[in-house]
């Protein structure tokens, strides 16, 4: 028997067992296909890895390349800038009369713009150093006083209205309150007095106008504790006020008024 006649037999033998049992034959196959193929999943999974971490190094790299171009940038853009104020320092020392001529007919010749620009320079300091800015207006104030009084009164002839919400804003803002707040106290009351039901009557100058109306209705609160409760007529917030810091005035006032009404008698 010739040795092709024998893998004729050995491969009819197989296929007769393959159709004989189909699922051991399948579970034959499984196995010798992951004995086949284990290693090369193993080999590739290695590369993979390899592959992973030659990237996350090229990454990193790269971040730092980055990062140091950056930096190199700034540093050459800060000489650049240095270098520029320098020479502008240097040429200005012997050109000043030149250039504040230049900027004087600048200015002249540009008004609307340069206060624009002025009142933007101011504001971006004012934002970025408020402190600063506070006590410069403080000291400035105190320095001028005319000059502060003259500003404040053109200030409020210029803009009546918001002036007169300034005002009102600033005295609220002691208690707490918005005018949006104290309008809606107002609503709920009437417009009335908490105590009395009346409407106020004491009147006050307009610091604007200069003309003589009707005050808005107190806000009374608690002294201790700083709590907001009604809004009060003058009258009656001042009368509560001594009430609260002297309780015994009302003995005094009571026994008063008695001793008076028996002198009337007699």
């Amino acid at each position: 028997m010739t040795a092709d006649e024998q893998r004729a037999i050995w491969r009819e033998r197989t296929r007769r067992w393959r159709a004989a049992n189909p699922e051991r034959n399948k579970e034959v196959a499984k196995a010798a296909m992951a004995k086949y193929t284990a290693p090369r999943r193993a080999e590739a999974q290695v590369r993979r890895e390899q592959r992973a971490a030659v990237r996350a190094e090229k990454s990193v790299a790269q971040k730092a390349g980055r990062v140091l171009r950056a930096e190199l940038r700034l540093i050459r853009a800060a000489g650049a800038k240095e270098r520029e104020r320098e020479y502008a320092r240097a040429r200005h020392a012997t050109h000043r009369e030149e250039d504040a001529a230049a900027q004087s007919a600048w200015r002249e010749a540009n008004p609307e713009k340069y206060r624009t620009i002025k009142r933007e320079a101011k504001r971006r300091y004012c934002a970025r150093y408020p402190e600063k800015s506070r006590a410069a207006r403080r000291r400035n104030a105190k320095r001028h006083p005319e000059k502060n009084r003259d500003y404040r009164r053109r200030w409020r002839l210029a803009d009546p209205a918001r002036t007169s919400m300034y005002d009102r804003t600033k005295t609220l803002k002691k208690y707490g309150l918005t005018p949006e707040q104290y309008d809606a106290m107002n609503e709920a009351q009437g417009g009335l007095c908490a105590i009395c039901h009346a409407p106020e009557t004491r009147t006050t100058i307009d610091k604007v106008s200069q003309e003589r109306v009707v005050s808005c209705l107190a806000v009374d609160h608690d002294h201790d504790t700083g709590a907001n409760r009604d809004l009060l007529c003058l009258r009656c917030n001042n009368l509560l006020g001594l009430l609260e810091s002297e309780p015994e005035i009302v003995a005094t006032m009571s026994a008063y008024l008695a001793h008076h009404a028996l002198t009337a008698d007699t």
